[in-house]
């Protein structure tokens, strides 16, 4: 059974709807984490600068302090470590969920950055259109920075009447 033209503007639909909530939530917070940390350079500065005015140090030691909680306190779209486990986990159960065959999940590599990494794993299995939709819209859903890279659609061999193989490779990503 062909893919419909529907079918695929409804997927590139919420591709696109993935992509702007990733803008959205994530985006606000790192620029918040870089303000802040640009902040504690500056007090830092002018910690090194000011060292001989003792009575300086103490209230520019609190707003170190400060700034630190607010840091702590933003909010992580982007996990602290490779918690490669845990999306693992929430790929299976998506799948599960579903009844999908035929599933495989393989985790490919991991890149390091100056500030983040990247893990990417690619999954296959086999379904019908609406279990494949609802898959993409659990790893879309997922609390964590997920980007699809590839996704991808044929004719199925199963049995299953009208069934998709379909595969798809995504990353995540997380700080050090």
């Amino acid at each position: 059974m062909p893919v419909d033209k529907r079918d695929l503007k409804l997927l590139g639909l919420s591709a696109g709807v993935m992509l702007l909530l990733v803008a959205v939530l994530w985006l606000p917070g790192a620029m918040e984490r870089r303000e802040l940390s640009q902040r504690i350079d500056d007090a830092k500065q002018r910690l090194a600068g000011e060292l001989a005015d003792v009575q300086l140090l103490h209230p520019l030691g609190e707003q170190v302090v400060q700034l630190h909680a607010a840091i702590d306190e933003a909010p992580h779209h982007v996990p602290a470590h490779d918690e490669l486990d845990h999306l693992l986990r929430r790929l299976t159960e998506a799948l599960d969920a579903f009844d999908l065959q035929q599933q495989e999940i393989v985790t490919e590599r991991t890149r390091r950055y100056d500030d983040h990494g990247v893990s990417t794993v690619s999954m296959r299995f086999e379904g019908g259109f609406p279990a494949t939709y609802g898959v993409l819209q659990q790893i879309e859903s997922m609390p964590r920075l997920v980007r699809l890279d590839r996704v991808s659609f044929e004719p199925a061999s199963s049995d299953i009447g009208g069934a998709l193989r379909v595969q798809v490779q995504l990353s995540s990503f997380f700080t050090d």
